[in-house]
This record gives C-alpha cells, sequence and structure tokens, in this order.
C-alpha cells in the first residue's frame, strides 16, 4: 500500500501536505472491511472530538472521520459512530431509558467513552 502512494516531500517550496487528503486517497483504495478498520482507528478522533463539545470546549481534530457539525447531530441522535460508542452517548443522553442496559453510568462519560472505543 505504501509503495502505491505519491511522493510526498517536506522541502523548502513545501511546507507541509494535507494529512486528511492523504487518509482519503488511501480509503479510496482499501476493500469495504478494510475502510471499515481505518474509519475505526480515526473514530479516536471523534471520541475525543465529542469529549471537547459535550465539555463546551471549542477544541476539534479534523483527523476524525465526522465534522463539527455531524458530531453535534451524533451528540442528539448517534447514527454514524460505532455501536458501543454510540450505545454510551445515548446511555448518558438518557440514563433511565431501558436502552443500553450494558452501559456503566457511574464511571465519567470521558472513562465510558473511552472503554467502549477500546472494547
Amino acid at each position: 500500500m505504501v509503495a502505491g502512494l505519491r511522493d510526498w516531500t517536506l522541502d523548502s517550496d513545501t511546507k507541509g501536505f494535507d494529512v486528511r487528503e492523504i487518509i482519503d486517497e488511501i480509503v479510496g483504495e482499501l476493500t469495504k472491511s478494510d475502510r471499515e478498520a481505518v474509519r475505526m482507528l480515526y473514530a479516536y478522533y471523534d471520541c475525543e472530538n465529542i469529549i471537547a463539545l459535550r465539555a463546551g470546549r471549542a477544541a476539534y481534530n479534523p483527523l476524525g472521520n465526522l465534522s463539527r457539525e455531524e458530531l453535534a447531530e451524533e451528540l442528539e441522535s448517534p447514527k454514524h459512530l460505532p455501536k458501543a460508542v454510540a450505545n454510551v452517548i445515548r446511555k448518558y443522553a438518557d440514563a433511565e431509558g431501558e436502552e443500553n442496559e450494558g452501559v456503566d453510568i457511574s464511571i465519567s462519560f470521558e472513562k465510558a467513552l473511552w472503554t467502549a472505543y477500546y472494547d
């Protein structure tokens, strides 16, 4: 895969490169299951962004799969996040709901979200 990528150089004329562009190029060449695996890896940044958004911080890492606007929508009704992460968001939004029974809300939202992501 790496040998098939374009050459990027960081010389005096180039001040950097667009990481999102590189990721999109790589993902475009992958099989469906491999794309899902890459999306799962970058869901880490979505979790970071959700925690920041929920805490009212302006921090945003563009390496996530979702834009700021999509993240705000996901906090209301998760549809594009990994299932376990979405379950945590739903449970913390409605602690009394019967849905997502396996989520432990006795721990902080942040810890529950990271636990779900890593599980």
